[in-house]
C-alpha cells in the first residue's frame, strides 16, 4: 500500500531536487463545473467534482530528474481522523507526453519519466470527489495536496485547497422525470423550410393546410407563414451519476391534434449519446458546458 509522505523541516527542503517556489497546485478556475461547485456551501459526495491542476517547473531544479525514480503526488483529507476517508480521486488517467502517471492507492499518483532528456515541467489535473460509500452523514472534507519525490516532501505545511460540508449523495431523479415532453418553439414552414427541416414527404400535408403555400421542385416557396410547433422530448438517461445507465427502447410518442393541424414526420429527429459520451476518461459524467462531438440520427417516416 502506498505510503501518504512525511512533513519535512526547511532545510531538509532546500536540498530537494524540487523547489517549492516551482510548483503550483489550485482548483481549477476555468473549469465551469468546478467554479459553479465551490460556490455552494454544500457538496453533495458522488455528485459534484472539483478539478485540480498541478504544475511543476523543473528549470530551477537543484539536480536532474532521474528516470524511473517517481514523483508522488498526493490527495488526503487535513482532517487527521479522516485522513484516507471521503476523498475520491480519478484513477483512469489519460495520456501525459513522455510521464507515465499511475494511480497507486490511498490518493496517491506516481509521475514517472520516461523521456530521453530531463523534463522542463510536469502538469497533471485531476478531479475530486466526496466519496459517497463512506460519507453516509454530512461531513466536513478539506483535501491537502502534497508533492513527495526523494523523500522531500512540498508544502511542508500543506493547506486546504478548499472546506466543504459534503452530504450523503441522494437520487434526485424520479421515475416520472425519467422522459419528459416540452414545447421548444413556435416557428413558420418558410423559416423550417430554408432550415432544412422539412422533408418531400411533408409538402402535401403543407399543401393540405396552406392552400397559398407554393411548391416548387419539391420546396416551400418563402411566402408561407403558417405556425409551426416545434415540441422536445429528453430522456434522463442516468438517475445515478457513474452507476447504473438507462437505455430508452422503442419509445412510443402520442399526441392529439385538433382542426387542421398535421404532424410533420421528416422534422422528427432523433439525437443520441452513445456509451463512450456519457462520461470522459477519468470517469466524470460530461457537463453541460462540456463540449463533444454530436452523433446525429435523423429518422424520416
Amino acid at each position: 500500500m502506498a505510503q501518504h509522505p512525511q512533513t519535512l523541516n526547511s532545510k531538509q527542503l532546500e536540498e530537494s531536487k524540487i523547489n517549492s517556489s516551482d510548483v503550483t497546485i489550485k482548483t481549477d478556475d476555468t473549469d465551469k463545473d468546478t467554479v459553479n461547485n465551490l460556490k455552494k456551501d454544500t457538496l453533495m459526495a458522488g455528485q459534484d467534482p472539483i478539478k485540480v491542476n498541478v504544475n511543476i517547473n523543473f528549470k530551477n531544479a537543484n539536480k536532474d530528474i532521474t528516470k524511473n525514480n517517481p514523483i508522488q503526488i498526493a490527495v488526503t483529507n487535513a482532517d487527521a481522523d479522516n485522513q484516507f476517508k471521503h476523498i475520491k480521486v480519478d484513477t483512469k488517467i489519460s495520456n501525459n507526453g513522455d510521464w507515465n502517471i499511475q494511480y497507486a492507492d490511498n490518493g496517491i499518483y506516481n509521475a514517472t519519466w520516461k523521456g530521453t532528456s530531463s523534463p522542463t515541467e510536469l502538469k497533471f489535473n485531476f478531479h475530486i470527489l466526496g466519496d459517497d460509500s463512506t460519507i453516509k452523514t454530512p461531513a466536513m472534507v478539506a483535501p491537502v495536496v502534497t508533492i513527495k519525490y526523494d523523500d522531500k516532501t512540498i508544502p511542508s505545511t500543506p493547506t486546504p485547497l478548499y472546506q466543504r460540508e459534503y452530504t450523503p449523495f441522494e437520487d434526485k431523479v424520479n421515475e416520472y422525470e425519467l422522459i419528459k415532453g416540452f414545447h421548444l418553439a413556435e416557428t413558420t414552414v418558410k423559416k423550417e423550410s430554408e432550415y432544412g427541416n422539412i422533408g418531400a414527404t411533408d409538402y402535401d400535408l403543407i399543401k393540405n393546410i396552406d392552400p397559398n403555400a407554393k411548391i416548387t421542385n419539391g420546396t416551400v416557396a418563402s411566402n408561407s407563414d403558417q405556425t409551426i410547433y416545434q415540441w422536445g422530448i429528453y430522456f434522463n438517461y442516468s438517475k445515478v451519476l457513474n452507476k447504473d445507465w438507462n437505455e430508452l427502447l422503442n419509445p412510443n410518442f402520442q399526441a392529439k391534434f385538433g382542426g387542421v393541424q398535421k404532424l410533420l414526420p421528416t422534422s422528427i429527429k432523433v439525437f443520441e449519446v452513445p456509451s463512450d459520451l456519457l462520461q470522459n476518461e477519468n470517469g466524470i459524467r460530461f457537463g453541460i458546458g462540456d463540449k463533444l462531438t454530436i452523433h446525429q440520427n435523423i429518422i424520416n417516416l
